[in-house]
Order: C-alpha cells, then sequence, then structure tokens
C-alpha cells in the first residue's frame, strides 16, 4: 500500500494494518525481502496512527481551552458531604 493510500485510512484500519504487519513480521517464513517491505509498511502505518493522534489531541486541547479551570477537588468533597447530610 503507497503513502497516499494508508493516509486514507481511518486510525482504526491502521492500527488493524500496523498490528497484521507486524503479525507476518514475527512469522518465521517470512523471506529477507518480504521482511524489509512489511518493515516500510509499519513504519507509515505507525507515522499515520502517531499523526492521527495528535490531530485529535490538538483537538481535545483546543476544547478544552473553553472549559472553566478545574477545581482542587474540594468542591467535589463539600457537594458529597451536603448529600450524606454532614
Amino acid at each position: 500500500m503507497d503513502e497516499e493510500q494508508v493516509k486514507k485510512l481511518s486510525f482504526e484500519e491502521s492500527l488493524k494494518a500496523l498490528e497484521d504487519t507486524v503479525e507476518r513480521l514475527t512469522d518465521s517464513s517470512t523471506t529477507l525481502d518480504e521482511t524489509l517491505l512489511l518493515y516500510s509498511q509499519g513504519v507509515q502505518y505507525l507515522k499515520h496512527c502517531q499523526a492521527k493522534l495528535s490531530e485529535v489531541e490538538a483537538k481535545i486541547k483546543l476544547i478544552s481551552e473553553g472549559l472553566p479551570p478545574r477545581s482542587s477537588g474540594s468542591e467535589a468533597t463539600t457537594a458529597e458531604e451536603e448529600d450524606d447530610g454532614s
């Protein structure tokens, strides 16, 4: 699969392809030439997965910027104590 085809894959598809590639690489019947090709493909899948994860991380950070700051946890304890009647 060429690089452009890999870029069209979803994260899940790319991860599955990477897992399959690693499985094939561990097969002792794989020739040296096949191993090199599989390794090259695996690197493409890995880079694609990393890029997708980076995209999602950036989006999460962007979305999270609009959230109010997290409290220290004392408010949660106070709310729980109120529920218990304390």
